[in-house]
Parts: structure tokens; sequence; C-alpha cells
């Protein structure tokens, strides 16, 4: 279980904050596009992403966008930002995470992923050997294909949570 569960979960990304990065020793993040900063196959952001983005960029936090996505899709939300990206990362794949580190200079013990999905962000976070952050998904997805893979990755949260629990 260790490969799926998230170093940090969190309901919204607008939950973190540099404080939260800081005490995490984090001062760097790979960001994936959808359902973590957008709706898929929208362009624009979820409400407050504009602010929270601003906000890491004014904190001095470094952030870049890590996608399976084609370039078509990332490069809107990236030129918005003015966020450098990597589009078809091939997460669960550990590649587009090197390819970010190399292209920021980021050092692996300072980065964060952050995205929605267990068994692509996450398990790129690990492979990668980077602190993985799980944002509960912005907006449901209508294919059976994710209600199947959202479905595995409620266990794995529910997991987290019970370890976390215990922990306290």
């Amino acid at each position: 279980m260790g490969l799926f569960l998230p170093s940090l979960f969190i309901e919204r990304i607008n939950d973190l904050t540099p404080e939260r990065l800081s005490e995490l020793g984090i001062d760097a993040l790979a960001l994936d596009v959808d359902n973590t900063l957008a709706r898929p196959r929208i362009k624009t952001p979820f409400p407050g992403i504009d602010e929270w983005i601003a906000l890491m960029k004014q904190n001095g936090i470094e952030l870049l966008i890590v996608s399976n996505a084609m370039p078509k899709r990332v490069a809107p939300i990236a030129k918005r930002f003015s966020l450098p990206f990597i589009p078809i990362a091939v997460k669960p794949l550990p590649f587009g995470l090197f390819w970010a580190m190399k292209k920021a200079g980021m050092s692996r013990k300072r980065l964060a992923m952050v995205g929605d999905q267990v068994f692509t962000d996450i398990i790129a976070a690990k492979l990668a050997g980077v602190f993985s952050i799980l944002v509960r998904p912005g907006e449901p997805e209508p294919s059976w294909l994710y209600r199947i893979k959202r479905r595995a990755e409620a266990r794995v949260i529910r997991k987290y949570q019970r370890t976390t629990n215990s922990e306290q």
C-alpha cells in the first residue's frame, strides 16, 4: 500500500499554504492540471486558483506543471500563470518529474507533486522519490473507467486517514 499512499492528503489545492510547505521543507511544486487546477477540457481554472498561484509565487514557491495531457491542453493554463510545463509526462512513470527537476533545477528533497489521482500522480511522485500531495478532485468525471479508479482511490484515502489518525 506504500506506493499508493500519498505523503499528504488535502481537500483542495487552496488548502496548501506557504507556511505549511515551509514546515514540510518544500519550496517547489509540480502541479497536475485536470481536476487539480481546472476542470477537464476547460481552460478556466477552479475558483481561487489565480490567487493561490500568485500567493505561492509571492512566497518564493517555484511552480511548474507536469501533466499527462497533450500540449494543446496544458499550454493555455501554463501561459495564463507564466509557468513552465511538461506535457505528456507519462505518469505514473517518473520521467516527467525527472524532466521537471532537471528543467527547473529543482531538488528532489524540496519538490512535491500535487495531483488528484493516486494511480498517476502519487505513484509517479513515489517512483521519483518526491513528496506526494493528493488533492480531492475538483469535479467527478463521467466515464466508467474514472468511476472505477475513484472507488479504488477512496480505499487509499480511507487507509491514509486511518494511518494519520492513529499517529496523532
